[in-house]
């Protein structure tokens, strides 16, 4: 498959030369016209992809973290190009969803070897995710850690200690396809279209990319008296067996609040109003999968 590779020198945590080596003994000495490019702003996305489509390339390959791979997959939508992941970040949560290997190497292969299956993505007040977005206490987490210029997964433990003694709960309206809106005081209000977060963190052990729903996760609490068990249940991918966790499944979502406050889109801070309105959108964006995954609609 002719493949443009797009590397994001501000993020990842392998080195730009060793990436760039294994792109060119993987994939560009293949002969198919695939090459690669170092990607420094977003704001020449845009451009790159339409050029990308009228020079026959078939996929964009995201090479960087979350962050990465969620603007370039977002911008995909509608441009007939598929997205590619080789991660190079540090929780690389979509990677994992979908079963791409974290190794370079075999991460590569993916791309060489692999096939496209179609994904849902979704929408906060219009602005496009591929993961998960929300409110309330992962939202603040998410604004403190892009401030901290820190990444990682004990930075993002570290930001989430110092802050969950002292957050303090909101009272929501939440309503799932149209219903009448349930108040419902939370700690954390988490709307989910993959599994997690990154570094193997389910919030949503059982979402899917193909059902053509969104997951809301609401955990009432802290779970201070099952902390350490609650923890364990979400890295093990079983939080949906705990008593923290309330899950309900909705094409559009909308969840109130009294006063405007952070939200995020796949772990990027956003300033909102009072009132988010999340949107699945199916099968809109081409993914490079495994191809040795069996049943790519149960993605």
């Amino acid at each position: 498959m002719k493949s443009l590779f797009l590397i994001n020198v501000r993020s990842g945590t392998r080195k730009a030369d060793d990436v760039v080596a294994a792109i060119n003994s993987h994939c560009v000495s293949a002969g198919d016209g695939s090459r690669w490019e170092m990607c420094r702003a977003r704001e020449d996305l845009e451009a790159t992809f339409e050029g990308a489509a009228r020079d026959g390339f078939a996929a964009i390959v995201a090479v960087g973290g979350d962050g990465t791979v969620s603007e370039m997959g977002r911008r995909l939508v509608g441009k007939g190009l598929a997205l590619g992941i080789i991660p190079t970040g540090s929780g690389n949560g979509l990677a994992r969803h979908l079963r791409i290997p974290l190794a370079l190497t075999g991460a590569l292969e993916v791309i060489q070897k692999g096939r496209t299956a179609a994904i849902d993505t979704a929408s906060l007040n219009g602005t496009r995710f591929l993961s998960i977005a929300g409110v309330g206490f992962d939202a603040l987490i998410a604004d403190r850690f892009e401030k901290s210029g820190m990444r990682g997964l004990v930075s993002y433990v570290r930001e989430s200690g110092l802050a969950i003694a002292t957050y303090e709960r909101e009272t929501y309206g939440i309503s799932v396809d149209d219903e009448e809106p349930r108040q419902q005081q939370a700690f954390l209000l988490a709307v989910a279209n993959s599994t997690q977060y990154g570094n193997d963190a389910r919030i949503a052990p059982l979402a899917s990319l193909s059902d053509g729903m969104l997951d809301l996760c609401i955990i009432p609490k802290p779970p201070w008296k099952e902390l350490a068990s609650t923890l364990a249940r979400l890295f093990r991918g079983e939080l949906h067996h705990s008593s923290a966790l309330k899950i309900r499944k909705g094409k559009k979502i909308v969840i109130t609040r009294a006063t405007p406050g952070p939200a995020h889109v796949d772990g990027e801070p956003l300033l909102l109003g009072e009132r988010l309105e999340f949107l699945v959108e199916p099968g809109n964006l081409q993914v490079i999968i495994p191809g040795d995954v069996v049943n790519p609609g149960r993605l």
